[in-house]
Formats: structure tokens, C-alpha cells, sequence
């Protein structure tokens, strides 16, 4: 009846996506369901309330409360051209400082 409404161009374009929504729910099956599910599923998550676990809120500094201006950095990694290099002679640092504990000498 809708082509008889209308005129026929505007008509063809509505009656295509109904056609192929039909079509569709009849044949289209995703991960061996069919489609009527997928709809159903979408159209649930979307209309139904979410729980938002986490928000990040936005906090104003307080200068009073960081220390007032004082930095305590802590630990500063050194910086040298291979952290192979620098891990393999403290293994071999460590290996030696054992051995003069034992009493006995290192096998170089």
C-alpha cells in the first residue's frame, strides 16, 4: 500500500531497507544464531541502565598538602649505553663478593 501512497521513487527507497531488514531476520544467522537474538540483545543493552563502575573525577591541588614545594625524588635509575652490559658485571660483582665470603677464590 505504501507504493500507492507515495510516489514511486520515494516509495522504492523506503520499501528497500524493509525488504532487506526482512530478509534478514529470515536468513541472516550470526556465530550460528539468527538474527532476531542479535537484534533483541542490542535493542536490551541499549535501552537498559548501565553501571558505570569507575568515573575519573577531576581533583583541585591543594599546594598546602604536597610539601610546600619540596621535591623527594627517590631512586634515579643511572643512565649507561647497555643495561646488558651493566646487569652481567653486577652478576659477576656479585659472584666475587660470595666467593671472598667463603673463604675460597674465584675461578677466572
Amino acid at each position: 500500500m505504501l507504493y500507492r501512497a507515495l510516489p514511486l521513487f520515494i516509495a522504492v527507497i523506503l520499501i528497500i531497507p524493509v525488504l532487506a531488514l526482512s530478509a534478514g531476520l529470515a536468513f541472516y544467522k550470526v556465530n550460528s544464531k539468527p538474527l532476531v537474538f542479535v537484534l533483541e540483545a542490542f535493542i536490551r543493552y541499549y535501552f537498559s541502565q548501565k553501571l558505570y563502575l569507575w568515573k575519573k573525577e577531576e581533583r583541585k591541588r591543594d599546594p598546602k598538602k604536597e610539601g610546600g614545594g619540596s621535591l623527594d625524588i627517590g631512586y634515579i635509575p643511572r643512565i649507561s649505553d647497555s643495561k646488558l652490559k651493566e646487569l652481567s658485571w653486577s652478576l659477576d660483582v656479585l659472584d666475587l663478593n660470595k666467593g671472598d665470603q667463603k673463604g675460597d677464590q674465584p675461578n677466572l
